[in-house]
């Protein structure tokens, strides 16, 4: 469980690990690809199989196919060096246009955070302390370095 949001460039996310309503630890859920092309950020939320197969498969510049996830609960974002977003479930992937994105269990307070005017880590910070599967620390990975 977690939550990641995108606003102007910056990718934020929670670190908490859950397990059947437990919590079990930290995770990093957010990284980034240099490319010839510039910075790509991605984020993946969900089952902590699920999101450690994207991540890999991310790291290795995206060889082959985007990997399925197991369950209808996970999810990821990548944010190309463009700037284009794209939105990843359990089977299917889209572009996906707006000024801010948020997805995981927090998503719902951090997309209103950022309707009410919060950077992308503010609305991490807000998740934190209002959804229950949402915890510091967080991290913070920009477009641009």
């Amino acid at each position: 469980m977690t939550t990641i949001a995108y606003r102007d460039g910056l990718l934020a996310a929670d670190t908490a690990v859950f397990d059947r309503g437990v919590y079990c630890g930290e995770a990093q859920k957010i990284g980034y690809l240099d490319t010839p092309d510039g910075r790509v950020l991605f984020g993946a939320a969900g089952k902590l199989g699920d999101m450690a197969r994207f991540t890999t498969w991310m790291k290795s510049g995206r060889t082959g196919p985007r990997p399925e996830f197991d369950e209808e609960e996970s999810e990821a974002l990548v944010i190309e060096a463009n700037g284009d977003v794209h939105w990843s479930g359990k089977t299917d992937s889209t572009q996906i246009v707006g000024d801010y994105f948020a997805l995981g269990t927090g998503f719902k307070i951090a997309l209103g955070a950022m309707a009410a005017g919060a950077n992308a880590l503010t609305a991490i910070e807000i998740c934190c302390r209002l959804d229950n599967y949402t915890r510091a620390p967080t991290h913070l990975i920009a477009l641009r370095p």
